[in-house]
């Protein structure tokens, strides 16, 4: 807690401990300079302090809220939050980050690699809306088994996209997804594709639930196996 000029008001025993400060920093004229110059001597204060106490300054003087992110050198992250105070003064609360920031780079990371798994698999992965059954999303094997770009795709329905036999059969597995069954068993069947003639797939569809109706899922994961069956084919 700071007045409208910036001289220490208090301090809180997690505040001195996050910062380092020894009891002895802490006074009756310590200002908020006085801080920051000593955690910047230590390595736990980044950037231009003249420039840094300018802008508190400013916001004190305005009464202007504001929450901002302090790396520091020793890879910290805090997270601060200041409310203007009655009469002029400004109280700051300081959270440590770094964990929060931590797990939100690791999930990122996590995700970035599920995305390229998911983009170069020889499967075609679908995701459709459960809501209006419209596509969601289709990886890069998707887009060579209809021969269209997922620019065509998102957004569209089966009916949009299939001609009506073809169509029926997708939607008669929605049915049952949409029934309660959070699997449909793999079928091998041959679909005519919106652009790449008459494949022969084997799908395996399965329901996601989310927190509602409303959030749910579908994915098929989806196997063209037309070579194979001309291999078959040919062999008998």
């Amino acid at each position: 807690m700071i007045d409208s000029k910036a001289k220490v008001l208090m301090t809180n025993l997690r505040f001195r401990t996050m910062y380092q400060l020894p009891p002895h920093i802490i006074g009756p004229s310590t200002t908020l300079r006085d801080l920051l110059i000593y955690r910047a001597e230590k390595g736990l204060f980044t950037g231009n302090i003249d420039d840094f106490m300018t802008d508190v300054l400013e916001r004190i003087a305005k009464g202007k809220p504001s929450i901002r992110e302090l790396p520091l050198a020793d890879g910290r992250v805090f997270r601060v939050s200041e409310q203007p105070m009655s009469g002029g003064g400004w109280v700051s609360t300081h959270e440590d980050f770094t964990e929060q920031r931590r797990a939100e780079r690791i999930l990122a990371r996590t995700e970035r690699f599920l995305a390229t798994i998911i983009e170069n698999v020889t499967q075609a992965i679908i995701a459709k809306d459960a809501r209006d059954l419209r596509y969601t999303f289709v990886n890069r094997a998707a887009e060579k088994l209809f021969g269209l770009s997922r620019a065509q795709i998102i957004g569209k329905s089966a009916r949009d996209l299939f001609p009506a036999e073809t169509a029926e059969l997708v939607e008669q597995q929605d049915r049952l997804l949409l029934a309660g069954n959070l699997e449909v068993d793999v079928a091998v069947q041959t679909v005519a594709t919106p652009n790449n003639g008459r494949r022969t797939v084997a799908a395996r569809r399965i329901r996601i639930p989310g927190d509602g109706e409303e959030s749910q899922i579908f994915i098929s994961m989806i196997e063209d196996r037309t070579d194979q069956s001309r291999v078959v084919e040919t062999a008998a």
